[in-house]
């Protein structure tokens, strides 16, 4: 009898994500939290912080200056995704979660010969089912594939992306994450430009027009989203939100013009910032917002809230809903605890209903977390 894998997502962390010890090992025990939450998860990799450029500097240099013959460069470069995507599988595993890393040849992908900027020609993804029916999570290096004459090749700037939406795509996954430094798609780089605006949502041509004009999403990765319709969320590492996580059941989210493929988008916000005092007199500790506010989920999205309370595994805890239509807290039923005592997940059946502000309070009154969702 065959293993059931769902809900399927595939993630994807850029260079800056995972560019040291420290924050690949963090990463990895985001990754692991939200496996608990019964998520069978695909991880894309890319090289760590500037080591594809440094790989490029010495290529030029033991080259005599000029630029090193194209096929060598390619194996040279597709090291640097393989470096991560080992390392990152070894701090899953040391976090208490199985995980496997992958090539890209591994993984299934295969390209046409073109070096330097191959597109993807066909993806099998046999292996990657076998493993994660074993329940691993499969950590994949982006940005590579081989070509029919076996040579191995990369994808471009920004392939990895390219690698995560094909995945997505070829395993049918219910939504793709990009993580990476900023919080979202903006009309600018909001590190360049601080008066630029967070977009709630965006469609795939805009995004395309955007990425082709310079936003830091390959063109290509947005060109298979929309020929294959697979949701993208864009969030941040750098601002996490420890602890949190939802996931979008197949067919359950219904947006405000009536699609049911678009962008979410989470952002961590400050609790002061919240214009609602949470139930029970708790105190705000984690609060999040979930962008576009009018997009609903039906049945209700499961999510997960970091077990501020330090609460026993296997303990029952009361979740509640931001109602905005009646201005108030109404309960959406329980969560329990996680085994290893990290998280506090909602019970089948349960779950973020609509979009807006979410929430975790603390101790200070009865109830020990709380999920808010309103028409913010």
């Amino acid at each position: 009898m065959e293993a059931r894998v769902s809900p399927l997502v595939v993630q994807k962390y850029g260079g800056s994500s995972v560019a040291d010890a420290a924050k690949i090992s963090a990463i990895a025990r985001k990754i692991s939290d939200r496996a608990e939450t019964g998520a069978s998860l695909v991880v894309v990799v890319s090289a760590m912080g500037d080591s594809t450029d440094r790989l490029i500097e010495m290529a030029r240099e033991v080259s005599g200056g000029r630029s090193p013959e194209a096929r060598e460069l390619d194996t040279l470069l597709s090291t640097g995704e393989l470096v991560a995507s080992t390392l990152m599988a070894m701090a899953i595993s040391s976090a208490g979660h199985p995980a496997v890393s992958l090539s890209g040849q591994q993984a299934g992908i295969r390209t046409d010969t073109t070096h330097g900027s191959a597109r993807i020609a066909d993806v099998d993804v046999a292996r990657l089912r076998r493993e994660l029916e074993l329940g691993r999570i499969c950590v994949v290096a982006g940005f590579q594939g081989l070509a029919d004459n076996e040579d191995v090749t990369t994808l471009g700037r920004g392939g990895s992306d390219t690698t995560a939406v094909a995945l997505a795509a070829a395993l049918d996954a219910e939504r793709c994450e990009i993580y990476t430094d900023v919080d979202g798609i903006y009309t600018a780089d909001p590190r360049l430009v601080p008066s630029a605006r967070k977009l709630a949502e965006i469609g795939y041509d805009e995004m395309l027009e955007m990425a082709s004009l310079g936003a830091k999403m390959n063109p290509r990765s947005i060109e298979l989203a929309a020929v294959y319709d697979v949701p993208i969320l864009v969030a941040s590492t750098l601002e996490d939100v420890p602890g949190f996580s939802f996931t979008v059941l197949a067919g359950s989210a219904q947006f405000g013009d009536g699609s049911t493929e678009n962008l979410v988008s989470v952002t961590q916000v400050h609790g002061d910032k919240v214009p609602m005092v949470p139930p029970n007199g708790m105190q705000w500790q984690l609060v999040v917002t979930i962008q576009p506010p009018n997009v609903q989920f039906d049945p209700p999205a499961p999510f997960t809230l970091p077990n501020i309370d330090g609460l026993p595994p296997g303990a029952k805890v009361e979740m509640f809903s931001f109602d905005h239509d009646f201005g108030d807290f109404v309960s959406i039923g329980t969560g329990t605890v996680s085994e290893n005592g990290a998280i506090v997940s909602s019970d089948p059946g349960f779950g973020i209903v609509k979009g807006g502000w979410h929430g975790g309070g603390g101790p200070s009154g009865p109830g020990g977390a709380g999920g808010g969702g309103g028409g913010y």
